[in-house]
């Protein structure tokens, strides 16, 4: 596609415009506040003509991308697609929210002035507000989301959004299941292990059935559930876990790298122990992966009652 580039719509936006990023994150150019705005990144950019948002404003804006109210872009995202190009599929807006608008919305009139980029972390935005008087009520204790405007420098918070923490996880418990199986949706046996995953009423935690991996001879085992995050910020993990053996492991992946794992503790049959709690920041969209590990060797490792939210402290 020929890039639509217009000599007079650039001279106007680079007055708009930082004449470089604002952020430390190597994808950004300009600032990128909030979740961002999608789009459908049609244009192919080759390396050069995205080192800055000055490059980048004229086009995006040729085909058709704005910000709502006549505010102007901000910021934009390029990200590497498989074909070569360098797509820019999301783009910032001085108004934006960070995390999730739904729920309760509390107005507060807003004292702080963040940079770009505090403004940028929703979790230190959190805490600050919290430590300035913004608390979320104890029916909706999860401050999900804020809303960011931009003005003279200075990033402020006139609305953070509450609501009960979501549970993100699909049959955590193993309830549904008719044992021996497992899901989708929900927990799945991992398919590169040599033995399968399973759904068993053998070794609850509560209720009447768990799950389990289970060997008699020297075969490895493991079960996972992914999810997508749905914000930024920080989740937990949390489960019950025993084996009758070493070396079984419980943890989580983001977009295929371990972010967080715990040992599961042999405690014989029966005795799940205390609860293991793993917690991890992930990004909106980001593929989370939850999983248990269990080694070729005979034996067992199980679960149960697990459950995965965005972290409200």
């Amino acid at each position: 596609m020929v890039l639509v580039r217009h000599a007079l719509v650039l001279a106007a936006l680079i007055v708009l415009a930082p004449a470089v990023s604002t952020s430390t994150d190597a994808d950004c150019r300009g600032q990128c506040v909030g979740n961002g705005n999608a789009r459908d990144g049609r244009e192919c950019f080759g390396d050069s003509e995205v080192q800055s948002l000055e490059q980048i404003l004229p086009v995006i804006t040729a085909n058709g991308t704005s910000c709502p109210e006549q505010q102007r872009i901000i910021g934009a995202r390029v990200s590497r697609a498989k074909d070569g190009c360098n797509r820019v599929d999301v783009f910032y807006c001085p108004t934006a929210v960070s995390g999730v608008a739904g729920g309760l919305r509390l107005d507060r009139q807003p004292s702080e002035c963040f940079s770009t980029e505090q403004a940028a972390n929703f979790s230190d935005v959190r805490r600050t507000i919290q430590a300035n008087g913004t608390v979320c009520p104890a029916d909706q204790p999860l401050m999900a989301g804020v809303k960011l405007q931009e003005a003279n420098g200075c990033w402020r918070v006139p609305a953070a959004y509450c609501e009960v923490p979501r549970e993100l996880l699909v049959n955590g418990d193993f309830e549904p299941y008719a044992p021996p199986t497992l899901g989708p949706p929900g927990w799945v046996s991992d398919a590169i292990r040599q033995v399968a995953a399973k759904s068993e009423t053998n070794q609850p935690h509560s209720g009447a059935q768990n799950g389990a991996c289970w060997s008699t001879s020297s075969l490895d085992c493991g079960m996972y559930q992914e999810v997508k995050a749905p914000a930024t910020g920080q989740y937990t993990f949390t489960l019950f876990a025993n084996a009758d053996k070493p070396a079984g492991l419980v943890g989580v992946d983001v977009n295929g790298v371990a972010v967080a794992s715990a040992d599961v503790v042999p405690r014989g049959f029966g005795n799940y122990g205390r609860l293991y709690t793993l917690t991890f920041s992930a990004r909106r969209d980001d593929l989370v992966r939850v999983w248990m590990y269990s080694p070729a060797s005979p034996g067992y490792v199980v679960i149960d009652d697990t459950s995965l939210t965005m972290t409200f402290r």
